[in-house]
């Protein structure tokens, strides 16, 4: 009789966790461009409202085939509900007001700003006790963002035209990062699936009310099959999918190792125009590039205990 090792079938090998997390943020990177373009023919909260509805449908479907059940106590309903508030509601409303009051650099500049609030959060509620190579791999990662955003050819300005949309994305930084700092007992209590359907499709019921009034009121003359692809995109890639990874990293590696990749975001973002818009990239920018891939590199060196 072989053993019961033997008898089992061999599981397949899950892709590492840095590969996935670089695809989630090469997602966010291009995602900047299509929000961007699909605000041109879709009301700011019309669009949340309609990608948050298609990712919540698939991870239901998603979650239902792969999971037992759903079923939930109606005090964990009511946690998961707060968290989706969260990352969900007003994260989300915060951003996509912010984006359209502000320019795409300077949104990407806040935003870039998150691995180090997570770090700090993490730090000051013993979540996370941080190596010298976190905290170094950090600073270069930041500095290297600096390089690549702040001295291309179109160079961030806090104009004050602008500045309304500067605090906005300021406030929905500070919400990610926060509930980044704290979902990981959440997540791991729940299971990363579980946790993403119930948490997305909670927090979406408030994002759609607050979307009624834009939606009686949106043109929808004016929208065409690529402002419909940018909302589908938008919803299975850069919601869906990437809040699974998020999640999943959240877990495995930690807050404050999974927010530094998101230093990749606004240099996906540069690297997107360069390829597909013509625009360049001065030798600054290129160093910089180097410089955040050696600071994520040196902030994950450590861990793998």
């Amino acid at each position: 009789m072989g053993s019961a090792c033997e008898a089992e079938p061999r599981m397949k090998k899950k892709p590492p966790v840095e590969l996935l997390l670089f695809a989630a943020m090469l997602i966010w990177g291009v995602n900047f461009a299509v929000v961007k373009a699909a605000l041109g023919q879709f009301q700011p909260h019309v669009f949340n409202a309609l990608r948050f509805i298609i990712a919540s449908i698939i991870l239901i479907i998603f979650a239902l085939r792969r999971l037992p059940t759903l079923r939930l106590p109606w005090r964990d309903v009511a946690l998961l509900f707060g968290l989706g508030l969260i990352h969900t509601a007003l994260y989300q409303i915060l951003f996509i007001e912010g984006i359209d009051l502000t320019s795409s650099s300077n949104a990407a500049v806040e935003l870039a700003a998150t691995p180090a609030t997570v770090a700090l959060i993490s730090y000051f509620l013993g979540r996370e006790k941080h190596s010298a190579k976190t905290w170094g791999g950090i600073v270069v990662a930041f500095l290297g963002l600096y390089f690549v955003i702040a001295l291309g050819e179109n160079r961030v300005t806090m104009d004050s035209p602008s500045l309304v949309g500067d605090l906005l994305v300021i406030a929905a930084m500070l919400l990610w990062a926060g509930y980044t700092a704290l979902a990981k007992p959440v997540i791991e209590r729940f299971s990363n699936l579980t946790f993403t359907a119930w948490s997305i499709a909670l927090g979406t019921v408030p994002l759609l009310l607050w979307a009624v009034p834009e939606m009686v009121t949106q043109d929808w003359s004016v929208t065409t099959l690529a402002g419909w692809s940018g909302v589908v995109y938008s919803g299975v890639f850069a919601i869906a999918v990437s809040y699974i990874i998020w999640n999943h990293a959240v877990v495995r590696v930690g807050p404050t190792r999974t927010a530094i990749f998101s230093n990749f975001i606004p240099v996906i973002a540069v690297m997107t125009g360069v390829f597909f818009l013509g625009e360049t990239m001065s030798a600054l920018q290129i160093t910089g590039v180097a410089m955040v891939l050696a600071g994520v590199a040196f902030a994950r060196a450590d861990t793998r205990r």
